[in-house]
């Protein structure tokens, strides 16, 4: 399993002045026009770093663990101190964290041990929400999590439904369109009334032979006669 994002919100209690920081520094992108906060991206430290005039500061980006999504919004903090802001970090809090998973094969519906959904006409994936966490299963084994908020859900929530999933996984042979058709709603009777369907389609305005094959009648335009030119 990776964490693909980590979501870090904290206070620096003082008041920052983006426009004079956005003079000061590099790689940061200030337009208060558009948006309200500055943005700063640190090529050593990673993720991206939201800055607001009243102290606010959020960090986001792809961490290997929560904590080290904490250690990034923390050395931040501490290159504004070197910068000569006054920065006292408090109310260090977990926004939300999405992480993303493979599983070992394919899980069909009848063997997902939880109450879902799935319209295919909406969306191409399973949705279904234990504990306050939602997780959104591909026809391919993907599987995405989000809304997770601390490291026990993690522990206590999200690592025993990955395993319980895929003790439930169908065989790795299974990979053909075929079997997907059967696995997720289609069957192999749908697959034969489709081809009965294309049978069908094929065989109309052809002329039935004693032996012979049925094609479809070549329409070709009609040309107009190109007149002689007068000399």
């Amino acid at each position: 399993m990776q964490l693909t994002n980590v979501v870090v919100q904290a206070r620096l209690n003082c008041d920052l002045d983006l426009r004079a920081l956005a003079n000061a520094m590099v790689n940061v992108r200030y337009d208060p026009t558009r948006f309200s906060g500055l943005i700063w991206q640190h090529r050593n430290i990673g993720g991206n770093c939201l800055l607001f005039a009243n102290g606010k500061i959020n960090c986001n980006g792809k961490s290997d663990t929560i904590q080290q999504g904490v250690r990034r919004l923390r050395r931040y903090s501490r290159l504004l101190q070197r910068k000569g802001c006054h920065v006292t970090l408090s109310n260090v809090r977990v926004l939300t964290v999405s992480a993303s998973h493979r599983l070992d094969g394919r899980v069909t519906l009848e063997r997902i041990p939880y109450d879902f959904r799935y319209e295919p006409e909406l969306f191409p994936a399973v949705m279904f929400t234990r504990k306050g966490i939602h997780f959104t299963l591909h026809l391919s084994g993907a599987l995405l999590i989000t809304g997770i908020k601390k490291s026990r859900d993690l522990e206590n929530v999200v690592y025993p439904t990955v395993l319980e999933l895929n003790s439930r996984c169908q065989d790795q042979s299974c990979r053909n369109g075929a079997d997907l058709e059967v696995m997720f709603g289609g069957g192999e009777d749908s697959a034969q009334s489709q081809d009965g369907q294309d049978i069908g389609i094929l065989s109309q305005g052809s002329e039935e032979t004693d032996g012979a094959e049925r094609h479809l009648p070549i329409f070709q335009p009609k040309r107009k006669p190109i007149a002689p030119s007068v000399p």
